[in-house]
């Protein structure tokens, strides 16, 4: 059955206008970048560095028309560096540990398209291949050296592995304006083929066009003063974890134990925007989330007992530019969460703990929507750029080192992001 499927796709010759003829192209693709920076612990703090990025870049050309060539590139690359000074001048020492992790990917593909006017169906193949490196490194150093207390270690390792096979797609796309497309297709290393992968994304457009464009001007009674939105996720868990264990020495005295753990979560992140004028929407998100873990012994007596709960704010404003059903739209927000994080434990009362948790973000973001009749926009997030500082203050003794701080700063462009629905309330 695939095979009769992929053959009379072969066979089919819808007339198609410009957007697949000789001299266009396909172009689609993500960038990620990231920074964080974290500080743990009041006795030798430890500092943990972790910069990370993601390339992903599509290209094609349509050398004939409806046959389309195309190379497919990807680097993703990430470091993790941390590094813990010593107790005290009197007994210095350090430990390092590095961590580097890179793949490298290189795809060539060729496809046949078929259909009409906004609708594109396509089938095709390549080869990819894949190399990818790992380094791992530590050093351990204490004691002054040249003292007979002194001691120092060090480690390293390295893996290598590289990766070829062919492939097959098949996919669809729907011109959304004269120069940008959504895409759908499924990729499959097995033949004729099998449906193991997904991918949505956006395409660009490339090259001369002789058409006009497929956006036209609408009302968009979505976008208009007065109407809002209203959204959010939930999410309820719970498990238990339960622990016996039985021995006997000399022949005659038998100890049994017994213990249980009992854990359970709730999140929810209610949403709510009001369009204050034409294409401009305030609003505001209000994430909650509690979090419960308890232990007890078999003769059902708390042994600890761990609670977190969490609350924010966060307000926003997005504007949503032109008169057509597809606008882009450009959007910010700033945000503010806090909450405690408390254990009682009861064999230890040394161990139990408050801490106060803190975390201050902001962020913009590019995007594109489209109007779908009068009660839905489809949306998706093309471009954004977050900052974030998180503070973990202990309100008491604190002889586990838990308290940090730090930053992360990230930035991301992408033609493959997540789509979201909106409906519209008048």
């Amino acid at each position: 059955m695939r095979v009769i499927f992929v053959a009379s796709l072969l066979l089919l010759n819808f007339s198609s206008p410009a957007q697949t003829e000789k001299g266009r192209g396909l172009l689609t693709g993500s960038i990620n970048v990231a920074y964080s920076n974290v500080n743990r612990g009041t006795v030798a703090p430890a500092t943990t560095q972790v910069p990370a990025f993601d390339v992903q870049l599509t290209k094609g050309w349509f050398v004939r028309d409806h046959w389309l060539f195309g190379v497919s590139v990807n680097a993703r690359s990430q470091w993790s560096h941390t590094e813990t000074p010593g107790a005290s001048v009197s007994a210095p020492g350090m430990s390092f540990y590095f961590r580097r992790d890179y793949t490298y990917g290189l795809n060539a593909f060729v496809r046949r398209y078929w259909g009409d006017q906004k609708w594109r169906v396509f089938a095709g193949g390549g080869v990819g291949g894949a190399y990818s490196r790992n380094d791992l490194s530590s050093r351990l150093r204490s004691g002054q050296e040249g003292s007979p207390t002194y001691f120092f270690s060090s480690s390293a390792s390295n893996n290598r592995s590289i990766s070829l096979s062919p492939f097959t797609q098949l996919g669809a796309m729907y011109f959304v304006a004269d120069r940008l497309g959504l895409e759908a297709f499924s990729q499959s290393t097995a033949f004729p083929f099998s449906f193991t992968s997904f991918n949505l994304g956006l395409t660009l457009l490339t090259g001369s066009t002789a058409t006009g464009s497929l956006s036209p001007t609408v009302t968009g009674y979505q976008t208009q003063r007065g109407r809002w939105i209203a959204g959010g996720a939930m999410q309820l868990t719970g498990g238990r974890y339960g622990f016996r264990q039985r021995s006997i020495t000399s022949g005659t005295n038998t100890n049994y134990s017994e213990s249980n753990a009992r854990n359970s979560s709730f999140t929810i992140s209610p949403s709510l925007g009001v369009f204050v004028s034409d294409n401009l929407l305030l609003g505001v998100d209000i994430p909650v989330s509690i979090r419960n873990n308890k232990s007890v012994s078999q003769f059902n007596v708390a042994l600890s007992k761990e609670t977190e709960n969490m609350i924010g704010l966060q307000p926003y404003l997005k504007k949503y530019i032109g008169l057509n059903r597809l606008r882009p739209f450009v959007a910010g927000y700033v945000g503010y969460q806090w909450g405690e994080l408390r254990r009682e434990n009861r064999n230890q009362p040394s161990f139990s703990f408050a801490i106060k948790q803190r975390t201050v973000a902001a962020g913009g973001s590019l995007g594109l929507a489209y109007l779908l009749r009068e009660r839905f926009i489809l949306e998706a997030t093309v471009a954004s750029i977050t900052a974030n500082r998180f503070m973990n203050t202990p309100q008491q003794a604190d002889p586990e080192n838990r308290r940090a701080e730090g930053w992360t700063l990230s930035a991301a462009a992408t033609l493959q992001p997540n789509f979201s629905l909106l409906y519209v309330f008048r």
